[in-house]
């Protein structure tokens, strides 16, 4: 059975979500270090102390918090279990992207935590806090939402503003990013037509066009990076499509694009993908899957690691 290993972004996150992994696996506690000593955190203190969540929120922590614990999951499931030896295709939700690129083995963990931690401050600093937000459209297909958004900017033509569709991440969910007026006005007019709309809790408009300046600061940094040649095989966000070689513009240009995950989880059921491994905090990304109409997939997560570990040892997955 072929596998897609998906590592998530943003949001995924909980308090304490380190505590049972540094209990029950003391061997990471180098791996936290070396995490700290990259960003110049203190990831161990975030990661585990309920409360912190505070400080979990910034999307300066928040970044590289989420990539440290994926891969703390993975090398986890490496040690106990031996999942690389697996076959399976790689990739990541948005920030998610780095820690598929740590794990199939294109970029160093130390490479990763450096950079997401100058991409977090990069994009909290792109846009005042307050000036701009996301918010989910469910149960509205991509189409209908684009001829919605289309109507509405065409009522506000003299109006100077942004308002994007900036993720695509299942048949019935798409997220819009913006100006937070943009944003709420466009929300209060969806709602009107009985569709449903959730305000997501971030501090910036990410994947919008307003996070330019935040590529432009991450562009020299990324173009610096050298990407190793591995025989793993990463859906990147930017194409949905398997990108070898990987260069440095798949990560700079993510950043004010959107992040095109159904038509990723698509390809990689097209390529032959029926189990689809979530690794990292929370489960969000399985829920995905789950609105997918495909009916003969499995989907796991590493919220239970045990369990997910009795699993591959079993090959069950």
């Amino acid at each position: 059975m072929m596998r897609l290993f998906m590592f998530p972004g943003q949001g995924s996150q909980f308090p304490g979500m380190a505590t049972p992994l540094l209990i029950n696996f003391p061997y990471l506690k180098e791996l936290f270090e070396e995490a700290e000593d990259a960003s110049k955190l203190q990831l161990r203190k975030i990661c585990s102390d309920t409360d912190q969540e505070g400080e979990l929120k910034k999307t300066a922590n928040q970044q590289p918090a989420i990539l440290l614990i994926s891969i703390a999951c993975w090398e986890v499931l490496k040690k106990e279990a031996e999942i690389e030896k697996l076959p399976g295709f790689f990739s990541g939700h948005s920030l998610g992207e780095y820690s598929a690129l740590v794990a199939s083995q294109k970029l160093s963990f130390w490479q990763a935590v450096s950079l997401v931690s100058a991409r977090g401050i990069a994009m909290q600093e792109a846009v005042p806090i307050g000036c701009g937000t996301m918010a989910a459209v469910m149960r509205c297909p991509v189409e209908e939402l684009l001829s919605h958004l289309k109507a509405f900017k065409e009522e506000r033509k003299n109006q100077d503003f942004v308002l994007e569709v900036v993720n695509y991440n299942s048949p019935q969910q798409q997220i819009i990013s913006g100006h937070k007026k943009a944003v709420d006005d466009f929300c209060s007019k969806l709602k009107k037509l009985k569709l449903i709309c959730k305000d997501l809790p971030v501090s910036a408009p990410f994947h919008s066009s307003l996070m330019s300046p935040a590529k432009e600061k991450m562009r020299g940094l990324l173009e610096a990076t050298s990407f190793l040649d591995s025989q793993t095989k990463i859906f990147t966000n930017l194409t949905a499509k398997i990108e070898d070689p990987y260069k440095a513009d798949f990560l700079i240009n993510q950043i004010d694009n959107p992040v095109l995950w159904e038509p990723t989880v698509n390809n990689a059921y097209n390529s032959g993908v029926r189990s689809f491994i979530e690794i990292g905090p929370g489960a969000v990304l399985c829920q995905l899957i789950k609105r997918f109409p495909m009916k003969d997939v499995l989907t796991h997560n590493s919220k239970d690691l045990q369990s997910l570990i009795n699993k591959i040892q079993q090959l069950s997955l």
